[in-house]
């Protein structure tokens, strides 16, 4: 049996295989598809038969992988298992399919070509797609609220030790009540303090400033209550 003979074996063969078939010579040039993988990627026998795939796919990386799996088993004789990431030629929608390669060897053994089917796994491609960015959204989000979290914990313990600092450092021993988790009820020379504080001046700035004062009126400054 000749290699042509080999090749009209693969044609009849191509009309009872339920899913895209097609095969290519030791050249990487489409010698045959069947009708199922031709509506696959939205071809048809004048626009793929005598060409590469670099030439039926205009999308570079999905020529170059394509085109690296089939020169893998036309050198090693093995066959591949991969997934196929297809733009369909005529609507550029995006397919994925689940595909097998394998080389075809004629009576001598010698390999002539690569033969290969394949099952679209679109629709799971885009369940899993969805599935890992939600995982990757509630983790961002769950990232986002500890931090802001942190950051307010962290913020209210600076404040308030600041106001702790300077109390402190001008012998008072007036120091805020907490209310709650989120309500601090502030004496009138801590609300002065935190004043200050928005004014720019270091702990060490503002102890000194009240110490200086203690016994003047500082009623011109106008602060709101807290």
């Amino acid at each position: 049996m000749s290699n042509a003979d080999v090749f009209k074996q693969l044609e009849l063969l191509a009309q009872m295989v339920l899913a895209p078939f097609y095969w290519i010579d030791k050249r990487g040039i489409i010698i045959g598809a069947n009708q199922i993988c031709l509506d696959a990627i939205g071809a048809s026998k004048d626009h793929i038969y005598g060409k590469t795939v670099k030439q039926v796919f205009k999308n570079k990386d999905v020529a170059r992988d394509l085109e690296q799996d089939i020169y893998r088993v036309l050198k090693t004789g093995r066959k591949s298992h991969t997934e196929d990431k297809v733009v369909d030629i005529t609507t550029g929608k995006v397919r994925y399919y689940s595909a097998v390669r394998a080389p075809i060897k004629n009576l001598y053994g010698e390999i002539i070509g690569v033969i290969g089917t394949s099952i679209e796994i679109t629709a799971e491609k885009e369940l899993e797609q969805i599935r890992l960015q939600k995982i990757a959204d509630d983790a961002k989000s769950d990232v986002q609220k500890l931090f802001c979290q942190c950051v307010t914990q962290i913020s209210n313990i600076i404040s308030q030790a600041q106001v702790n600092f300077i109390n402190a450092e001008i012998g008072s021993e007036a120091v805020g009540r907490v209310v709650s988790d989120k309500q601090i009820k502030l004496t009138k020379r801590e609300q002065e303090i935190i004043y200050f504080l928005s004014m720019g001046k270091s702990p060490k700035e503002i102890a000194n400033i009240i110490s200086s004062r203690e016994n003047k009126n500082i009623s011109h400054y106008t602060i709101s209550s807290v």
